[in-house]
């Protein structure tokens, strides 16, 4: 269960661009008023449990990571001559030592992000959720 909760959010952070922060909070709050039952089910045990007052903060951690892949690519000058002609494929050796090529790599990356949900749960009822991303 606490995958396919780790599944949801994930879904939710990466789901269409035009989804925003708060068309996530709208959809997590409709767990507002659910029982703690309801959440566990749903949701799995969560990473931890905190006494915030009255109510038991359950608190689920997500980290991920997105790679984009390495690559390389060519890039090429030639020089144009005293007459205004571009040298691509005219075997000239002035223009061949006036022309300049190079092969780039950009090397993969990786991003780390972490999620943070908070769901407060008083009476076994959850009074508040709340949703952070670092």
């Amino acid at each position: 269960m606490k995958k396919i909760m780790i599944a949801l959010i994930g879904l939710l952070m990466m789901g269409c661009a035009t989804t925003t922060r708060q068309d996530m909070l709208d959809q997590l709050s409709t767990f507002k008023g659910k029982t703690k039952h309801e959440v566990l089910v749903k949701w799995g045990t969560p990473n931890e449990i905190r006494k915030d007052g009255k109510a038991d903060l359950y608190v689920y951690n997500h980290s991920y990571s997105n790679s984009t892949p390495g690559y390389s690519y060519n890039t090429s000058q030639n020089n144009i001559d005293a007459r205004g002609n571009i040298n691509y494929n005219q075997v000239n050796v002035n223009a061949a030592k006036n022309s300049t090529s190079q092969n780039l790599y950009v090397p993969p990356e990786t991003q780390y992000s972490t999620s943070q949900l908070l769901i407060w749960i008083e009476n076994d009822i959850v009074t508040d959720i709340s949703f952070n991303e670092r």
